[in-house]
């Protein structure tokens, strides 16, 4: 839960960032964002006088109110930059291709001893002269296109679920059937192989492979994307600004009974 509201923290930050090069959209989203979060403070200072018009906030009280217009005033930023969703995602998959993915070496040694066992398994390549990883082997016979297939689907797969670790706010959007993303991996890396005969099997095109299927899908659920976004972002928000909302009214309710 913690990692994808990170995420969605994130993308969000980015979508701003690209706002802001967009400068009328940005003025216009920038005082709208300063209004919003002045009516913010000005809810969070008066409501309570609905049912206790004789009670008067703490420098506690005063400070979360503070917080919650500065949460308001990043929430307005934020709706208005997830309209740049495309760009966003576009941006962070070449970021996690470039170089999350290939910095992390537990990953490619845990990737690399689960490929070698599935291609030893098919029995059609001579692994006589392929150590095993525990030995300090660091090839895969795949010279046959099965055990290419094979090995470049297992890369593609998991590199898909490293995507899924690293981002797991758009993994949940992306991968609406999981087992349709495995097929269409799958067929991406036959359709590969079918078009490049003979060519040498290297993990940066299973990443690659993977890349490209995590794009695609974006792109094609670019509007279910940026919808699904702004709902979890209102849904934070509201969750967020019930607690100091929550504390003042539960204290000018205390107030009353005091008083009583």
């Amino acid at each position: 839960m913690i990692s994808t509201l990170i995420d969605l923290v994130k993308l969000l930050l980015i979508s701003i960032s690209l706002l802001a090069k967009d400068r009328n959209a940005f003025i216009i989203t920038l005082l709208a964002a300063f209004v919003i979060a002045g009516l913010s403070w000005y809810l969070c200072n008066n409501y309570v006088k609905l049912w206790n018009k004789r009670f008067r906030l703490t420098r506690t009280h005063q400070f979360l109110t503070i917080i919650a217009s500065l949460l308001t005033f990043f929430f307005v930023l934020a709706f208005g930059g997830l309209k740049y969703m495309k760009e966003v995602t576009t941006f962070i998959v070449t970021i996690w291709e470039g170089f999350e993915i290939k910095s992390d070496q537990s990953w490619s040694n845990a990737t690399f001893k689960k490929a070698y066992y599935e291609v030893k398994d098919l029995k059609t390549e001579d692994f006589s002269r392929a150590p095993a990883p525990e030995q300090g082997g660091n090839t895969i016979p795949a010279s046959g296109k099965s055990a290419k297939e094979t090995a470049a689907k297992v890369y593609a797969v998991e590199a898909c679920e490293h995507f899924d670790t690293e981002h797991p706010f758009l993994s949940k959007i992306i991968w609406s059937d999981p087992d349709q993303a495995t097929a269409n991996i799958t067929q991406d890396v036959v359709a590969y192989f079918d078009q490049n005969a003979g060519s040498v099997y290297t993990v940066d095109k299973a990443i690659n492979i993977a890349a490209d299927t995590i794009r695609t899908e974006l792109d094609k659920q670019t509007p279910r994307t940026v919808t699904l976004s702004r709902i979890a972002l209102v849904v934070f928000y509201l969750f967020v600004m019930a607690i100091p909302l929550g504390l003042i009214g539960y204290a000018a309710y205390k107030d009353i009974r005091i008083r009583k």
